[in-house]
């Protein structure tokens, strides 16, 4: 039996909602060489049962079983049985927006030897209203440099840290382990970083794919705690220590742990318990050199702010921001 082109791998949990309609958009793709590889982590709901009716109406589709391990651990366990030539994670509560989508990575990828194919992505809102978003990358490749590349992504904030915008080739993922860090509460970041330390010959597609759901139940920005915060920092102090292959691609890639650090300062004004938000912002204070490494628009402006009013006010502006944002 011939292998498929792709691996569509999506760590399920806790779904139910959601999962039939995102694999729906999977398995209506017009391109059909694939398999779908849903990996329930202990689900607590009926989500298993629903993975398993999808699994009956399409040969195309396996289904795993492990015990609760967390996102990270549901995608390796994908990772480490697929068959495919390129990897792609998707999360069970998103879609593609984009039936085409298989067939428009395939054509990038034929008669090429692209390691990392990226892609763009809308968003929908719980109302199930669709909103472009205003950091969309532009068609590009690293035929020629890639520090160019990631510097014009940094520039253009548009180096997403998500699994879900990259088709990945599986050899590559494997020759250079690149599995997700477990223990992480953004084991993406760090993930990401590592791809791209590795130097890989990457396309940037202008087209999107891909669309992300914002703002349900469960989600990151709905679950931020104390321990997550932690875990947050211990993530980028973990990325900023990395044994990176030479200096000049750390210097750059400080500007994207720079902008997570932003993000970490925004999370931790959503942190109630005043002994522990003492203790964040203690951390913060740790890290508060990367704010000069400013090449994405989000560091460059708490730079500037923090420059003008100072860096505590500059907190509780990066708070009220997230706040509206998570409202919205």
């Amino acid at each position: 039996m011939v292998n498929p082109f792709f691996s569509i791998v999506i760590p399920v949990y806790n779904i139910e909602s959601y999962i039939a309609e995102c694999a729906d958009t999977i398995l209506k793709q017009s391109f059909g060489s694939f398999e779908l590889i849903l990996v329930d982590d202990g689900s607590r709901d009926g989500s298993l049962e629903v993975c398993n009716s999808i699994k009956n109406s399409d040969d195309r589709v396996k289904v795993i079983h492990q015990k609760n391990g967390g996102a990270a651990s549901a995608r390796n366990k994908g990772l480490d049985n697929a068959l495919g030539e390129y990897v792609i994670f998707v999360d069970g509560d998103d879609k593609y927006g984009d039936l085409d989508a298989f067939k428009k990575i395939h054509s990038r990828v034929t008669n090429s030897n692209y390691d990392v194919v990226s892609f763009n992505r809308n968003f929908i809102h719980g109302d199930g209203k669709t909103v472009e978003a205003d950091d969309y990358r532009k068609e590009s490749g690293s035929e020629t440099d890639i520090y160019d590349l990631v510097k014009d992504m940094l520039q253009n904030d548009c180096l997403y840290s998500a699994p879900w915008v990259f088709a990945i080739k599986r050899e590559f993922l494997k020759n250079n382990n690149l599995y997700f860090s477990l223990n992480m509460s953004v084991d993406d970041v760090d993930w990401v970083i590592r791809i791209l330390d590795c130097h890989p010959k990457i396309y940037n597609m202008s087209d999107v794919l891909y669309t992300y759901r914002v703002g349900r139940e469960g989600s990151i920005t709905r679950s931020v705690n104390y321990e997550s915060q932690i875990k947050y920092f211990n993530m980028l102090n973990y990325c900023i220590s990395y044994k990176y292959r030479d200096e000049k691609f750390k210097q750059l890639i400080l500007n994207y742990i720079a902008y997570q650090y932003v993000i970490f300062i925004s999370w931790n004004q959503l942190i109630d318990d005043k002994a522990k938000k003492k203790e964040l912002l203690t951390k913060e204070t740790e890290l508060k050199y990367l704010l000069k490494y400013d090449l994405m628009r989000q560091t460059r402006l708490a730079h500037k702010v923090s420059n003008i009013i100072g860096f505590r006010l500059t907190e509780k502006l990066l708070g009220i921001k997230l706040k509206r944002m998570i409202s919205n």
